[in-house]
């Protein structure tokens, strides 16, 4: 697996971005603090300090490793990505390597200290074990753990879950029901006095709340 980290510029990439090495993303992954716990690639980059092009590279270039998977926003979790880029400057252990050398691999920032150890992801793990679930992931048994235990764990994290919030386009195609029919309802009942249709923010649309209220007029 190469450690190299490409940023060539690109229209719109964040001060400093021309060229960043790998330690310096490394660092800049360690000390991230988002207040999202799913990030955009461009979200992503800004954050990193890199180009877009850059944080693309990472999803279609199979030296690097599996890039975390997208949810339907085209968003993917921080802590996955995070130990993604970390695992750039420390690759896997060698095939013949020990059981103590894939150990120590795994657990290499479970003490870390500072804002970005201690963030929570959406599963409640902080930013420290969720490195070592991911490198679990790539270790199975080597690493001399107990996989069943950490089973359940792996499965929850290994896709990114149904977003909270979606905007128009994706939400009809989640709750079954035509696009230009939607956007009619959200037109004629978003200022109903007693049941308006659910508001949107930034994000978009409340899943739950739009399932519910649709299911209220059986519309599904």
């Amino acid at each position: 697996m190469s450690d190299d980290i490409p940023a060539t510029a690109a229209e719109g990439a964040p001060a400093g971005a021309h060229r960043r090495g790998p330690r310096d993303v490394s660092a800049a992954a360690l000390a991230a603090a988002p207040t999202e716990h799913r990030l955009t690639i461009p979200q992503i980059a800004q954050l990193l300090g890199l180009t877009r092009k850059s944080v693309n590279h990472w999803s279609t270039s199979s030296a690097y490793g599996e890039f975390p998977p997208p949810d339907v926003n085209g968003a993917r979790e921080w802590g996955a990505v995070r130990s993604f880029v970390l695992r750039q400057r420390d690759p896997r252990p060698a095939d013949g390597a020990g059981t103590e050398e894939w150990r120590k691999w795994v657990m290499r920032h479970a003490d870390d200290r500072g804002p970005g150890a201690e963030l929570l992801d959406e599963h409640g793990l902080t930013m420290n074990l969720r490195d070592v679930v991911e490198r679990s992931r790539i270790a199975g048994s080597r690493a001399g753990l107990d996989m069943s235990d950490l089973a359940p764990l792996l499965a929850r994290t290994a896709r990114p879950g149904m977003p909270e919030r979606l905007r128009l386009p994706t939400l009809a195609k989640v709750v079954e029901i035509d696009r230009n029919r939607l956007h009619r309802l959200v037109q004629a009942h978003a200022g109903d006095a007693e049941d308006p249709f659910p508001a949107p923010d930034d994000r978009g649309y409340p899943v739950g709340a739009v399932r519910d209220w649709l299911a209220r007029r059986s519309l599904i």
